[in-house]
């Protein structure tokens, strides 16, 4: 399972612009508030905050779906166990 969460961790930051890259840098990392970032990036700071929130947003949905196939995964395997196909 660690494994599996590497892969997902690496694959949510090859799907990551550029500027996401950076936002998520100086933001978790750097641990600068978005007012900061702005001034850094020469951005206005709803640009920052946005792309913040869509990569909350896409991080969720990739968590929850990972979690959702790892359910599955563990039913299935609970059922098989159960219907003598592993023993």
């Amino acid at each position: 399972m660690l494994e599996k969460s590497a892969q997902l961790v690496s694959l949510l930051a090859h799907s990551l612009s550029g500027f996401e890259r950076l936002v998520v840098e100086l933001h978790y990392i750097d641990k600068m508030p978005a007012s900061e970032i702005s001034q850094v990036l020469e951005v206005d700071e709803d640009e920052v905050e946005s792309a913040l929130a869509a990569i909350r947003h896409r991080v969720s949905q990739v968590r929850k779906a990972f979690v959702d196939a790892l359910c599955r995964s563990e039913a299935e395997v609970g059922e098989l166990v159960g219907a003598g196909g592993i023993e």
